[in-house]
């Protein structure tokens, strides 16, 4: 059930992902799947609105009105932790867990360019704890790709592995 959430997450951004595909023309060259736009809002500690409040107690049967119990509206697993963000940072990690079938062949220069734009969009979006692990994912990305070596697919996963571990440790909490 640990896993379950984390790859329904997946599976979802790769459906988002790959809803756009189409007959509509020849498409620019980029890394193997490219991340759907995602619009973010800045976090509040305001509740967005009060009709979720009452959606969320008429939701859960066993709350009554002198029972005080936490607000987990949109928590996924961990205190702080949205199913936005998990669906943020799920669909960002299977993107670029993908990135190096781009390199297949070679590494040139504009396909490294767009995996390093790809990787600082999900930057952009994920919680802050995970800034560390992107960047060392950009340092991976450069090293492995200088001097027109082969790209080092076996670093790139090792760099992941971090995200892939807070998305197990944040996410995982069965959707009710």
């Amino acid at each position: 059930m640990l896993g379950s959430r984390v790859t329904v997450a997946a599976v979802c951004a790769l459906a988002f992902s790959l809803t756009g595909c189409g007959d509509s023309g020849p498409e620019p060259k980029g890394t193997a799947i490219e991340l759907p736009d995602l619009t973010t809002d800045p976090p509040t500690d305001e509740p967005s609105a009060p009709a979720e409040d009452s959606l969320a107690e008429t939701a859960d049967p066993e709350s009554s009105p002198g029972s005080s119990s936490p607000d987990n509206s949109g928590d996924s697993g961990s205190v702080g932790t949205s199913m936005k963000d998990c669906v943020i940072v799920a669909a960002g990690v299977s993107s670029i867990l993908l990135a190096p079938l781009s390199f297949m062949g070679s590494s040139d220069d504009e396909t490294v360019e767009r995996l390093h734009n790809q990787i600082d969009d999900v930057r952009s979006m994920v919680p802050p704890e995970l800034a560390d692990d992107f960047d060392r994912l950009q340092e991976v990305v450069t090293a492995s790709t200088e001097n027109g070596g082969s790209f080092d697919e076996a670093s790139y996963r090792e760099a992941v592995a971090p995200v892939e571990q807070w998305l197990h440790e944040h996410c995982n909490k069965p959707v009710q």
